[in-house]
């Protein structure tokens, strides 16, 4: 019988992912090679890793997949949830018998999955998760928890990356002293922040107020109003679980100091509309490749992507999307579904995808940084809801405005 490409959602779901299936001698004897897809299926990150993943194997499988097997995919939903995410990533390997794991969003989900990586013997290429303690498992303990590969930007590379665009753009512009920093309580956040704060420290700026908040906050005035008397002239948001609409809402409203920083919520193309325009100014670094020309792939990505589902790329898709491509690849290499193989030819892999060179640091299985691989564009909402790059240079579209309220 000829395998069929289906993307099954934990046993509630088959969705077929249309493609060309060939009849070449079996890869290992199997008739398709199985990826399970881990995603918090309700959210928009989640959606995002699904999206990527099902347009990522088809264009595979178009291609005449993997040494001529489809890529069959399967999901399981984590619903973020650390207890969710080990249900799900169970059901994938001890019932759909997948070969390799892609996705995950939440660096709690992350954590509490690494140690069933190596029960299991099943490698998880990582897309939605920044804790640096992922990777410093594998650097400490590289027998257990070699499984685990992240294709992502690490909290502490993304700390750097935001200190880089403030001290570089925003403090020329305000003559900048003092910041604040307003981060929600998740995992990712409390890493990243000390990184963040001793950086603009070493940069000459005074962190003069910095808390953080619980991820479900909505009405965020107090906490605002607090920002506001702190004496800060800058407002550094440190956002990814939490729905950013109201804190950018309010901060509009009480027309505080400029904001900018990590607002995952900001990148989605809506948010605009889902703010009313109280964005404007606002200055997000996007961890995917928005729609500029990092490398000959990322705007034909971009633009496919936005025709096939009707909305932009979130940053979680612009990774899975590489991992899916640079899986396939190791594949292709090591010409085994063996977990050591795979193993071995994803140290090796090295593939140019939509954000940049996709290769990953042998020690630790962390993604490279630096010229050439993945970084951090820091963009800003303009007038009429056009977005602009300020940062990096190379890749600048227009220059930093203030807030209505300042000019």
């Amino acid at each position: 019988m000829k395998p069929i490409c289906s993307l099954s959602v934990l046993g509630f779901f088959l969705l077929l992912i249309p493609a060309k299936c060939w009849g070449a001698d079996d890869f290992n004897g199997v008739p398709a090679i199985k990826i399970g897809i881990l995603a918090p299926v309700q959210w928009e990150t989640g959606q995002g890793i699904l999206q990527a993943a099902q347009l990522a194997a088809e264009e595979i499988n178009a291609g005449g997949g993997i040494l001529g097997k489809n890529l069959e995919l399967f999901i399981g939903d984590t619903e973020a949830r650390p207890e969710k995410g080990i249900k799900a990533l169970q059901k994938l390997v001890l019932d759909d018998k997948v070969h390799a794991l892609v996705g995950v969003y939440s660096s709690g989900v992350a954590l509490a999955q690494i140690d069933y990586l190596s029960r299991y013997k099943i490698p998880l290429i990582g897309t939605g998760v920044a804790s640096p303690a992922l990777t410093e498992k594998v650097a400490k303990n590289y027998p257990r928890y070699k499984y685990f590969f992240r294709c992502m930007i690490s909290s502490d590379k993304i700390a750097r990356y935001m200190t880089s665009f403030i001290l570089e753009v925003v403090k020329p512009k305000l003559n900048l002293q003092k910041v604040a920093i307003l981060a929600e309580n998740a995992k990712w956040a409390y890493d990243l922040v000390p990184y963040l704060d001793e950086g603009l420290k070493e940069g000459g700026l005074e962190v003069v107020f910095k808390e953080h908040f619980d991820v479900e906050t909505k009405e965020f005035s107090s906490l605002l109003s607090k920002v506001g008397e702190s004496g800060a002239q800058y407002l550094i948001e440190v956002l990814g679980h939490t729905t950013s609409a109201p804190l950018v809402k309010q901060w509009a409203d009480l027309k505080l100091m400029p904001l900018g920083g990590m607002d995952v919520g900001s990148i989605e193309g809506v948010f605009w509309e889902k703010t009313g325009g109280a964005a404007l100014s606002e200055t997000v670094g996007h961890m995917g490749g928005f729609r500029t020309p990092l490398t000959p792939k990322t705007i034909p990505f971009f633009d496919t992507y936005t025709q096939k589902w009707g909305e932009t790329p979130h940053y979680t898709s612009y990774f899975t999307y590489d991992a899916l491509y640079a899986l396939a690849e190791a594949l292709k290499s090591v010409r085994s579904l063996e977990p050591d193989a795979i193993i071995k030819g994803l140290e090796e892999v090295s593939y140019t995808g939509v954000l940049g060179k996709i290769e990953f640091q042998k020690e630790d299985h962390d993604l490279k940084s630096g010229e050439g691989y993945p970084g951090v564009i820091f963009v800003q909402w303009q007038e009429g809801g056009k977005r602009e790059v300020l940062w990096p240079p190379s890749l600048k579209t227009g220059d930093l405005i203030l807030p209505p309220w300042q000019r």
